[in-house]
């Protein structure tokens, strides 16, 4: 990964929440998880408002719910290699140093933060057959840290988190943040709040 060459002073300037940690990225073909718990509607984030008035057609309301993907063998090794590819891929940067802004949320082409990640993986599923209501932003805050935005994919066996944080695709309760908000599955502009 690209942050792997930056000096640890480097490392240590960067927006903490969104650095990758490296590797293959690998998912297991036996794990299950639970669907998240949602509460009522809650604000969007700022940045994800702004992206879609850029990019509206990534925030059409969903025709008709699809509802969990079939997480068969195919499906799990798209989500392994789609994020593998976009970790590997695309180096991390903070908005700052990239936008000159904070909070600025965009379709990357060669760098981007967490959110601009997410949305990438987003995008390259969608692209390859993955249904729009199963595939949804969440946001978490990550100890010593901060705030953080992931993919999470809304399957059969419960949803997944694509994370540029970690090269493995985990069930949601496998991953040790805590959980914010996230977007409704029919209507990408709704957010809820996400329950422990």
């Amino acid at each position: 990964m690209h942050l792997r060459a930056l000096p640890a002073i480097a490392l240590l300037l960067l927006a903490t929440a969104c650095q990758t940690t490296g590797g293959a990225t690998t998912m297991s073909p036996t794990a299950t998880a639970t669907p998240m718990h949602t509460a009522g509607a809650t604000l969007p984030p700022r940045g994800f408002v702004d992206f879609c008035k850029r990019f509206p057609a990534q925030c059409t309301e969903v025709a008709e719910v699809a509802g969990p993907v079939s997480l068969d063998e195919t499906r799990r090794a798209q989500l392994a290699s789609v994020n593998d590819s976009v970790n590997r891929g695309i180096r991390y940067v903070s908005d700052s140093r990239s936008s000159g802004r904070s909070d600025y949320w965009t379709l990357p082409q060669t760098e981007g933060d967490c959110e601009d990640l997410a949305l990438e993986k987003r995008r390259r599923l969608i692209e390859i057959g993955w249904p729009q209501d199963a595939l949804l932003i969440a946001l978490a805050t990550v100890p010593r840290v901060g705030g953080h935005a992931v993919l999470v994919a809304v399957t059969d066996r419960g949803d997944f988190v694509l994370d540029v944080r970690d090269p493995v695709v985990r069930p949601w309760e496998q991953v040790p943040y805590r959980w914010v908000r996230r977007q409704s599955p029919t209507n990408p502009r709704v957010w809820l709040t996400l329950k422990a």
